[in-house]
């Protein structure tokens, strides 16, 4: 009596079913990436992540907020992030400051650095605080693109990471 169900169905439907299924699933992969090779790496600091791990950088990051995540699957425990996209967990005092950067408070910028021992930066252009690490001795810059710059704080244990020059770079231009 249990099985009887499985006696009595139509087979049409049922191939209808997993056709459709099948369907369903293959466009779903497709459109969400698994066979896209148009995934937009580009917007990660790919580059900035094998540097730190090549010259075996430890230390904290002042990071984008959309690059926590990222920075943490490659670089954790090594590098802990200074923020990350899951802003609940983060608290609003954190949050209030890192907003708080975005808008020219410039003097806060050592403070932060030195509460939480950031010693990796990798920040936007339009933050507005660029600036000061590209015109602050104690940090040098180790790659830029259209989108953000990445800093080390120089230390002994990051004078072999090269510096990019700036002259040659048509992302940044110091003000």
């Amino acid at each position: 009596f249990r099985f009887k169900f499985l006696f009595e169905r139509d087979l049409k439907k049922d191939i209808m079913f997993v056709v459709i299924i099948a369907l369903l699933l293959f466009t779903g992969i497709t459109y969400w990436g698994a066979f896209n090779t148009n995934f937009p790496w580009h917007k990660y600091p790919i580059l900035e992540t094998k540097i730190i791990e090549e010259h075996n950088i430890k230390g904290n990051i002042f990071n984008r907020y959309g690059f926590g995540s990222f920075l943490e699957f490659y670089l954790y425990p090594s590098n802990l992030v200074y923020i990350d996209a899951r802003a609940e967990t983060m608290g609003k005092e954190l949050i209030n400051e890192y907003v708080s950067l975005g808008t020219n408070k410039k003097e806060d910028i050592p403070k932060i650095i030195e509460k939480n021992n950031i010693t990796i930066v990798i920040v936007a252009h339009d933050m507005n605080i660029r600036n000061y690490f590209l015109n602050h001795p104690d940090w040098k810059l180790i790659n830029v693109n259209d989108e953000w710059a990445s800093f080390v704080l120089n230390t002994e244990e990051t004078k072999n990471v090269p510096e990019i020059d700036l002259s040659s770079s048509k992302y940044v231009q110091l003000d």
